[in-house]
């Protein structure tokens, strides 16, 4: 999806030209979750997944739309190709998240420690 500079989404807005890959799409397919327009999400990491096949974005941007429409091993699969990919924290954390609501204790924790010994964001800790 190309979207030019100066385009809205609410309160967001898009400031460079897009369409060509990267951060910028992930960031772009965050923007539609976070204004709930998910199957723009879901449609922006499949047209990610498209440009760069080897680029972890569009793996997470499906796995977090699965996982908010109840989708939930999809989500996971999703989850474990971004993480697969290099999707550090951000999936990780997702995916350990989604582990533990899903009352998979052991998997859940098993991302925590991995996320602590990645040196992963302030705030995280193991009781």
């Amino acid at each position: 999806m190309s979207i030019a500079p100066n385009t809205r989404f609410e309160h967001y807005e898009i400031l460079a030209p897009l369409g060509k890959g990267g951060m910028g799409e992930v960031n772009v397919g965050w923007i539609f979750g976070r204004v709930g327009q998910y199957d723009q999400m879901h449609e922006q990491g499949r047209k990610l997944l498209e440009l760069e096949p080897n680029f972890f974005g569009g793996h997470y941007l499906i796995g977090v739309e699965a996982w908010i429409g109840g989708r939930y091993e999809q989500a996971i699969s999703e989850l474990q190709k971004a993480m697969a990919l290099g999707g550090g924290h951000p999936a990780l954390s997702n995916l350990g998240c989604l582990y533990g609501i899903l009352g998979e204790q052991d998997k859940a924790r098993q991302v925590l420690d991995e996320l602590l010994e990645q040196g992963a964001p302030s705030g995280l800790t193991r009781r």
